[in-house]
C-alpha cells in the first residue's frame, strides 16, 4: 500500500469522494453517544495508487485515480457551492496562517493564486472533506466549447475568475500576460469537452500545501 494510514482517516461514507462529513471522527449527532474526535486528522495527506484510489471511490460519483489528497473543511456560507472538478483555494481570513485548513471554491484574481487542490464530490457548505492536490485528477471543463481539446494540452483555468477550465494549444501564444501563468493547473490526459468532467494531471507543486 502506499499509505498505511488509510483506514483511520476515512469520513463515515468509507469513501475519499462520499459527500464529506459535518465531523471528523464522529457520529453524525455528536450528543447521541460519546463521541471521539480525531480533529488532529485535518489536513493530513494520503497517497494513494490507482488500486488504492479505487477501493476508496465511490464510483456513482466518479472513480479517483493514484495521487495525493488531503483532508480539508470546505468554507460554510460561501458564494459558490463545492462540486466535483472545480478547484478549492485557500480561504486566506478563516485560516490565519492556514492552520486551521479552510477551503473555499469562490475564485477571484487573487485567490487563485492560493491554489489548494480539486474537489472530488460536492460537500455540503461548512462540511469536511478531501480534495485532490496532487496526481492524476477530474477537471470540469467550461460550459461553452473549450478553446483546443487535444490530450497533452495545458489545462488552466476558463479565466482568473471563473472556476472551472480550458484547454490551450501548443502553438498558442498564450504567456501574455502574468495572469496567463496563474491560470496554469497542469495538462490534459483526456480531451476536453465542454461542461464534462475530464482527466488531468495537475502540474507538480502548483498547489500550496501547508
Amino acid at each position: 500500500m502506499a499509505n498505511p494510514l488509510l483506514n483511520p482517516v476515512r469520513l463515515n461514507s468509507g469513501y475519499l469522494n462520499g459527500g464529506g462529513a459535518a465531523f471528523i471522527g464522529k457520529n453524525v449527532n455528536p450528543d447521541s453517544l460519546p463521541a471521539l474526535d480525531y480533529g488532529g486528522l485535518l489536513g493530513k495527506i494520503i497517497i494513494v495508487d490507482d488500486k488504492e484510489a479505487l477501493k476508496l471511490s465511490l464510483t456513482t460519483t466518479g472513480t479517483l485515480r493514484a495521487g495525493a489528497y488531503m483532508l480539508v473543511q470546505t468554507k460554510a456560507g460561501t458564494s459558490a457551492a463545492p462540486a466535483r472538478g472545480i478547484a478549492a483555494f485557500w480561504d486566506t481570513n478563516a485560516n490565519s496562517g492556514f492552520a486551521k485548513y479552510v477551503v473555499t471554491p469562490d475564485i477571484s484574481a487573487t485567490i487563485i493564486s492560493d491554489f489548494a487542490g480539486i474537489y472530488v464530490d460536492a460537500p455540503t457548505k461548512g462540511w469536511y472533506c478531501w480534495i485532490q492536490i496532487a496526481g492524476l485528477t477530474s477537471l470540469l471543463c467550461k460550459t461553452s466549447s473549450v478553446t483546443s481539446n487535444v490530450i497533452g494540452d495545458l489545462a488552466v483555468f476558463t479565466g482568473l475568475t471563473t472556476n472551472t477550465f480550458d484547454g490551450v494549444a501548443d502553438a498558442t501564444d498564450y504567456f501574455t500576460t502574468s495572469g496567463a501563468y496563474k491560470r496554469v493547473i497542469g495538462t490534459w490526459e483526456e480531451a476536453a469537452v465542454a461542461d464534462a468532467v475530464k482527466l488531468a494531471w495537475i502540474k507538480n507543486n502548483v498547489a500550496k500545501v501547508y
